[in-house]
C-alpha cells in the first residue's frame, strides 16, 4: 500500500503523483531529482531513495486495486448468471405446469370419449411445452457448465418423454 509520512519531503510535494510515476516507468532516482529541481524542490538523492524504499509500493497498490476491481467484475457477472438461471428456471417452471394442464386436459378428454378435433391445439401445447422445457434445461447445464445430456434434470424429463 503507498504510505504517507508528514516529515518526508516527497510525500508532501504537490507533483508527488508525477514523480512516482516517473520512477514506476523506470526512470532512475537522479532523473526523479532532476525533475524535483525543475519544479523548485530540493532533495537528496537519498531521500528520495528512501521514499520509494518506504512510503511507495506500486506493486502492491497495483494488486490491490486488481483484486477489488476483479471482486466487482466477478461479483457482477455471478449477479448476471443467477438472474439468467432464474429467468430459466420460472420459463421451465411456467411451461411445466402448463404442460402438466394439458396432459391433465387430454387424460380427461380421452378417458371421458371427448371430441379428439378439439384436442389438437392441446396436443401441440403439449408438445411445445416439453420441447421448451428440454431446451430451457440445456440451456440451464450449458450456464452451469454441464454439458452432459444424461444430468438433464430427471424429474421433468421423464415426465416428458411419458407424455410426448
Amino acid at each position: 500500500m503507498v504510505e504517507y509520512n508528514a516529515r518526508c519531503k516527497l510525500c508532501n510535494y504537490e507533483y508527488r503523483a508525477e514523480a512516482e510515476k516517473l520512477h514506476a516507468d523506470g526512470a532512475s532516482l537522479q532523473q526523479v531529482v532532476d525533475f524535483l529541481a525543475k519544479h523548485d524542490v530540493s532533495i537528496s538523492k537519498a531521500s528520495v531513495r528512501r521514499h520509494f524504499d518506504t512510503h511507495f509500493a506500486p506493486k502492491e497498490e497495483a494488486a490491490k486495486r486488481y483484486y477489488e476491481e476483479s471482486q466487482t467484475i466477478m461479483q457482477n457477472a455471478v449477479d448476471k448468471r443467477l438472474t439468467d438461471l432464474q429467468m430459466l428456471d420460472a420459463t421451465i417452471q411456467s411451461n411445466f405446469e402448463l404442460h402438466q394442464g394439458a396432459k391433465s386436459w387430454l387424460m380427461r378428454n380421452v378417458e371421458g370419449g371427448g371430441v379428439f378435433m378439439e384436442a389438437k391445439p392441446m396436443v401441440d401445447l403439449l408438445t411445445g411445452t416439453a420441447s421448451e422445457i428440454r431446451q430451457a434445461l440445456k440451456l440451464k447445464h450449458d450456464l452451469l457448465g454441464d454439458n452432459d445430456e444424461k444430468a438433464i434434470s430427471v424429474r421433468f424429463v421423464d415426465d416428458l418423454d411419458d407424455d410426448s
